[in-house]
């Protein structure tokens, strides 16, 4: 396997590991280089085909080409001329044999390009970077080449995979290579490219996943895999040679929290009615600075600007409005929002569902995989924005490279957690791996036979059953279970429709009652009718929920059981800034609530910025912050997301867009 870490080199005794330069590995490894599966390549492949421009008609360089992987790529996408640099003889070998590679291909030195300057429109440097004596030199002479405006691709070994012990080797005849490599970091390569007037568009740092387990067992090397998954192993930078005049942007995202940090820095919120808890709201101003509710004001006297404190707040009017806290959904799957619900429904377990429809080769789940990780989780983000959700549970690894500041929602970082008993890995050893102030989340009970009424008990004998353990769905809980799962101080999250949709029935609103520590969750699309309102909506219309509850298992309830700070889900004083607004029809919040649909969401600040806008709310905020419009079922909104690009990744895989049952368009 040519991802390799210490203990890897040195498992098999009777192989002598060599230490080879750059050039010297590949001169020995070009003959086996394409046959081998190669995790890293194959984590760099996904992404980076979802982030490549247009190239019809355009001259595209590959430095460092080897074998000639994204020349191909390049050569099927039709671009106008394509030229392969790399220094390894061996490796251009392999490439000039390959039908599908066209343009030229040459021997040269990557600081010393045979390439007339302004020339390139697109540049790829594919795992190159580690190899470079003199990085500086490299970004003047890939600047040198680059006409105005053209884009450039580099990506390479994460520089955090380094730092955990990985090396780069290969095998060959019974022998370890390891590769002498140069460690720079990501602001070293910022830095270099940065003064060559280069601007940086976006950075991914890409882990490995689910979807890359069948690999590592290919590679007899699934008591990695954990190991693997525990941070970024590739990263991709994505940069821009500006054009005369042009500023320099920062990084990922960051020219969208610019100017949100901007119109974020103090503003106040009056003329609206202000939720103090789920029966009251009053007339108020909510004043936000540096991200937390800094003031509040009750009452018609908060309205008049003779008394303000500060000169540098801005006022927005939202006269008619209702400002509630942001909501907080339990639990969700953010990669599968795109997806249709899949299934038949009425079965005995989730079991029986993931058989029936795994099927990955097929439409139109196989279209849906061809969409890029980061590009599904975004969508799965702007899903629950949409409807007024500021704070997700992600059941699924935290994606540290994707879940930032910049990212739509905040999705809760500090949780251990393992699938289900059944799918689950060793739910013992994560469970105990667990800080101990944090909660543990696990799928029990998602069935109505037998062994999904056990499932509880066996939990408890693996000693997983606790105050932090936090169970979704328990649609076969018992009686019995549910004492013990009482007796046991754990928490239950509620996700009512992906349980009608999938077993008929659902937990009763009755027993749900005896449970202190509860929860509400949308689950994903595969299974969800849609949105956490659509599932308020469900459960007070024909499950016979309170208005009142329903408000608290999505605010002060949720935070009880995510363990979260409860002023989150709270407009007061030092909380932070998570709150959103609707049109007001003087009904408390908790009843305005269970008639709300996204429709009705006009506004959403979450962690003290903006991040959505309707049409009529963009009128009352000047200056408007740089957002971008999407239609979902004909509503428009303006969006703090880069939603041109992840609707064209989209479209090259699915004919249509749809987003939890909705139709998106631009």
């Amino acid at each position: 396997m040519p991802i390799v870490s210490d203990p890897i080199l040195k498992e098999r005794s009777d192989a002598p590991v060599t230490q080879v330069s750059g050039l010297e590995a590949y001169e020995l490894w070009a003959s086996t280089y394409d046959s081998e599966p190669n995790p890293l390549l194959m984590l760099e492949q996904r992404e980076l085909n979802s982030m490549l421009p247009e190239v019809k008609g355009k001259h595209v360089l590959d430095v460092g080409c080897g074998t000639g992987r994204w020349l191909e790529t390049i050569a099927d996408r039709g671009a106008g001329s394509t030229l392969g640099i790399d220094l390894s003889f061996a490796m251009l070998t392999r490439a000039k044999g390959k039908s599908r590679v066209r343009g030229l291909i040459v021997c040269g030195d990557c600081l010393k390009l045979p390439v007339r300057d302004s020339t390139a429109d697109v540049v790829l440097c594919s795992f190159l970077v580690s190899y470079l004596c003199d990085l500086a030199g490299f970004a003047k002479e890939i600047a040198r080449v680059c006409r105005r405006g053209a884009e450039i691709f580099i990506s390479d070994f994460h520089p955090q995979a380094h730092n955990r012990g990985w090396k780069r080797g290969f095998r060959r005849e019974n022998r370890s290579y390891e590769i002498a490599t140069e460690h720079y970091s990501l602001d070293d390569l910022r830095s270099a490219f940065t003064k060559e007037n280069c601007e940086i568009c976006e950075v991914r740092e890409i882990a490995f996943g689910e979807v890359d387990r069948p690999l590592f067992a290919l590679n007899g090397k699934l008591d990695r895999f954990e190991e693997a998954c525990c941070g970024p192993a590739v990263f991709i930078l994505r940069l821009r040679r500006a054009v005369a005049g042009q500023r320099q942007r920062r990084s990922g995202y960051a020219h969208y929290s610019e100017n949100l940090d901007k119109s974020a820095q103090a503003f106040r919120l009056v003329g609206a009615r202000l939720t103090l808890d789920a029966t009251t709201a009053l007339p108020g101003t909510i004043e936000i600075r540096r991200n937390r509710i800094s003031r509040i004001g009750l009452g018609e006297s908060a309205f008049k600007p003779a008394r303000q404190i500060s000169t540098d707040v801005m006022d927005i009017d939202l006269t008619g409005y209702l400002i509630l806290p942001g909501l907080i959904n339990s639990h969700d799957h953010l990669e599968f929002s795109l997806y249709p619900r899949l299934g038949n429904g009425r079965y005995l377990s989730y079991e029986h569902w993931a058989h029936d429809i795994h099927h990955p080769d097929l439409p139109p789940v196989c279209e849906h995989r061809s969409v890029s990780k980061s590009t599904r989780l975004m969508w799965g983000a702007i899903k629950n924005l949409l409807c007024g959700v500021v704070t997700v549970c992600h059941h699924n690894p935290f994606e540290f490279q994707l879940f930032n500041e910049d990212f739509p929602v905040e999705v809760v970082r500090d949780y251990g957690w393992d699938h289900s008993l059944i799918f689950g890995k060793n739910v013992a050893e994560a469970f105990q791996s667990t800080p101990p102030d944090s909660p543990f989340v696990i799928h029990v009970g998602e069935g109505v036979d037998e062994n999904s009424e056990q499932e509880i008990f066996l939990l408890d004998r693996m000693g997983a059953l606790s105050t932090r353990t936090v169970i979704v769905h328990g649609v076969a809980l018992t009686q019995p279970g549910l004492e013990l799962l009482r007796r046991r101080g754990a928490s239950l999250i509620w996700c009512p429709s992906s349980n009608l949709f999938l077993f008929g029935r659902t937990l009763e609103w009755e027993t749900l009652k005896t449970v202190p520590r509860c929860a509400l969750g949308s689950d994903s699309s595969l299974t969800g009718t849609g949105d956490l309102l659509d599932e308020i909506r469900l459960a007070y219309h024909k499950l016979g929920v309170p208005p009142h509850d329903l408000f608290s298992l999505v605010t002060t309830r949720a935070t009880d059981v995510l363990r979260l700070a409860r002023r989150k889900a709270t407009l007061t004083i030092g909380a932070p800034a998570d709150l959103i607004a609707i049109t007001d029809t003087g009904r408390s919040p908790a009843e305005t609530l269970v008639e709300a649909s996204y429709r009705n969401v006009e506004l959403v600040i979450s962690r003290g910025r903006p991040r959505l806008f309707s049409d009529r709310m963009m009128r009352r905020w000047p200056p408007v912050p740089r957002v971008e419009s999407l239609f979902i079922d004909g509503v428009q909104r303006f969006i703090a997301a880069p939603v041109s690009r992840i609707m064209a990744e989209s479209g090259r895989s699915l004919d249509h867009i749809s987003l939890a049952g909705r139709q998106v368009k631009q």
